[in-house]
């Protein structure tokens, strides 16, 4: 059951994110399992089963990630990640195709939410609400560009011309 994160587990990321290197973190691991991934375990456990009840249909899987970053894209960086994340994806959709519920816990906070990891090319993209306003604006730009319509006394006086 999860009771919460403790200063700890921010203290733990902090550390990592400044002692970045695989021989530190080899003396830290249990620290770093019962302050991190413990609780990270029990919320996730606890999410999963709550959202496995009410969805059952939904069928999902849940993944959590590692601490260790992926060799090929350090980019100057070190190998340690200075967070940890999990999600519940269905397991019957693509998980690049499939939106999914996330939770991150880092050194800085953590961060929540729902979305896709890659939409396909092909799937309809939602509406951008700043792409709507531009519309609206180069709308009212352009009926402000047009003539000014005539008026129906306007329209008599040319009639009867």
């Amino acid at each position: 059951m999860f009771t919460g994160f403790s200063d700890a587990t921010a203290d733990m990321f902090w550390d990592i994110r400044f002692h970045n290197d695989r021989a530190w973190f080899h003396t830290q691991k249990e620290r770093f399992d019962q302050t991190v991934m413990q609780p990270v375990k029990a919320l996730s456990g606890d999410l999963f089963d709550w959202f496995s009840a009410q969805h059952p249909q939904l069928h999902l899987n849940l993944h959590i990630s590692r601490i260790y970053r992926d060799a090929r894209r350090l980019f100057g960086r070190g190998p340690l990640k200075d967070h940890i994340w999990f999600s519940f994806q269905n397991e019957v959709e693509g998980y690049a195709e499939a939106p999914c519920f996330w939770f991150e816990v880092g050194c800085e906070g953590y961060a929540y939410g729902l979305g896709y990891w890659m939409i396909p090319a092909d799937a309809p993209k939602p509406d951008d609400p700043r792409r709507e306003r531009k519309k609206a604006r180069e709308a009212k730009a352009a009926d402000a560009a047009a003539p000014a319509a005539e008026t129906p006394a306007e329209k008599r006086e040319e009639v009867q011309k």
